[in-house]
């Protein structure tokens, strides 16, 4: 009777992975020979998992993470794109979040490059590191969105929303190039990435290589800060590649 008293006391204050965890060990032949602290243990350490498995729920949600079921685990390394093993898994342990480094995947569609990021902002999220993922022509299109909005208190909303860019641990880019930009939306990226220089790291995904970047972006101030910002102290991975050919694109607006 004491015992399911305790498990329900636990359950009453919403502590259901130590009643579980407590009611499994119950049921154990060694449980009468157990020492209390060891029991204490187990079940703390039970209810402690499942807090920090919760939040990396709700953290890969918030974040919009493009592949939700990408893991390190399940990293392919025998894949034709070749990546570089060593190389990736020392971006595991996110020091470059803390170093304020950005991660580039270039590659030509199906070669992992949003599963690979996503790979990076699960463990960037279960390193503790807050997370937001936008695709570019989201990211420009709510941009341009909160610069029509009316003036409500001292600051647009284009500033605050801007001001949630720059504070965010890690910002992730997926498919730059694969639309071509205005002039406007080449000056809003690049105010975007200017906010984030000694503030976050960032990860990108292009379609294409980094040195056809210039060409696709356009000999403009913009585009030139654009390159620059993305990729001084940026690790590189590029893999099987769109045509050069295809970086032909209208002039901007």
């Amino acid at each position: 009777m004491r015992l399911k008293r305790f498990i329900q006391l636990m359950l009453n204050l919403r502590l259901d992975a130590m009643a579980l965890a407590y009611q499994n060990i119950s049921k154990r032949p060694e449980f009468s020979e157990r020492s209390t602290e060891s029991i204490v243990q187990e079940i703390v350490q039970a209810q402690w998992d499942d807090s920090q498995q919760r939040r990396m729920e709700r953290e890969l949600v918030k974040s919009r993470i493009p592949c939700s079921n990408a893991h390190i685990q399940a990293v392919d390394y025998k894949h034709s794109r070749k990546l570089n093993r060593d190389y990736f898994n020392r971006l595991t342990d996110c020091a470059w979040v803390e170093s304020q480094n950005n991660v580039i995947f270039t590659g030509a569609s199906h070669s992992g490059k949003k599963w690979l990021a996503s790979v990076l902002v699960r463990q960037a999220i279960s390193f503790g590191y807050s997370v937001t993922c936008y695709s570019i022509t989201d990211l420009l299109d709510m941009l341009m969105l909160h610069r029509q909005q009316p003036l409500k208190g001292p600051k647009s909303a284009l500033m605050k929303f801007r001001d949630r860019l720059q504070k965010v641990d890690v910002l992730v880019l997926i498919g730059l190039g694969q639309n071509s930009l205005t002039q406007t939306q080449c000056e809003d990226l690049d105010i975007v990435i200017r906010l984030r220089q000694k503030k976050g790291a960032m990860i990108v995904t292009s379609p294409f290589e980094t040195k056809h970047w210039q060409q696709y972006f356009g000999n403009t101030p913009a585009s030139d800060a654009i390159c620059s910002n993305l990729l001084n102290s940026a690790h590189c991975f590029e893999f099987a590649l769109a045509s050069k050919k295809s970086l032909e694109r209208p002039d901007n607006e």
